[in-house]
């Protein structure tokens, strides 16, 4: 009896020493060093860990400003001390509404996709040296006034930037039709090509949803995207690209209802 006492004991101190290995934080953020609190919902959207050092997007609510929701950019050491952050300010019409995934290739400069206005999406590139930040437009290029909306995006080994967003395309039969527009662009925000990808529409009102944007080491590009109807029977096809944006080869799977 003794010895299973001190079994469980052992593996109760063994829990707590591995506990003590991890963090949790709680954060009350300070815009831009300013001495105001803003208790209003931030949170992060995304990050990169390079050596001792986390970068992070962040969903921000600045309440000092008429439009306060947007993007804020914040980095924190590896035990969760948050060091610096900045709330990226709007200009003009522009507020970086709801920022998503968050890529970088040399760790001074971070793109992000933001929601600008109704059908105008972009890619918001900001420089946390020298807090510059640069807006590339993006469009429905299929229909201008239609909806789109951001699906996901990656890099590619050789500094391109490769990103799904997905698209309305209303027809006679489906006012809803929506397909998958992919993107390559540069790092100044060149589009190189686009290119939109789907199973097409059919008397079952099937859709396309982008789910996920991979890049292999070789430099193809993979879109993974769900085919449904409205009865959300799904069907999975998976795109395979190669850098000139020409399909390979597409895989489709069925996924059966339960």
């Amino acid at each position: 009896m003794k010895l299973i006492v001190r079994l469980i004991l052992l593996v109760i101190m063994n829990q707590l020493t591995a506990q003590s290995d991890y963090w949790m934080k709680t954060y009350i953020i300070k815009f831009n060093n300013r001495s105001d609190t803003n208790y209003f919902p931030t949170y992060f959207r995304a990050f990169e860990i390079k050596n001792d050092s986390i970068f992070s997007i962040f969903k921000s609510t600045d309440t000092t400003v008429q439009d306060h929701y947007g993007t804020g950019f914040g980095i924190l050491d590896l035990e969760g001390n948050l060091l610096q952050y900045r709330s990226i300010p709007y200009k003009g019409l522009n507020n970086y509404f709801f920022p998503e995934e968050m890529i970088t290739f040399d760790y001074r400069s971070f793109y992000t996709s933001v929601f600008i206005k109704t059908n105008n999406e972009a890619i918001l590139k900001y420089n946390y040296l020298t807090e510059e930040t640069k807006i590339y437009d993006i469009r429905n290029s299929v229909c201008d006034s239609c909806f789109l909306r951001f699906g996901g995006m990656a890099k590619d080994p050789n500094g391109y930037l490769i990103v799904a967003h997905n698209i309305s395309v209303p027809n006679q039969q489906d006012s809803f039709y929506r397909k998958v527009q992919v993107i390559k662009m540069d790092q100044e925000g060149n589009k190189i090509w686009t290119k939109v990808l789907g199973g097409a529409s059919t008397k079952d009102l099937h859709s396309n949803s982008c789910e996920a944007v991979y890049v292999d080491s070789k430099g193809n590009y993979y879109i993974g995207t769900t085919y449904e109807d409205r009865g959300y029977y799904y069907q999975m096809i998976v795109y395979k690209l190669d850098s000139l944006g020409n399909v390979i080869v597409n895989r489709q799977h069925k996924v059966d209802q339960i």
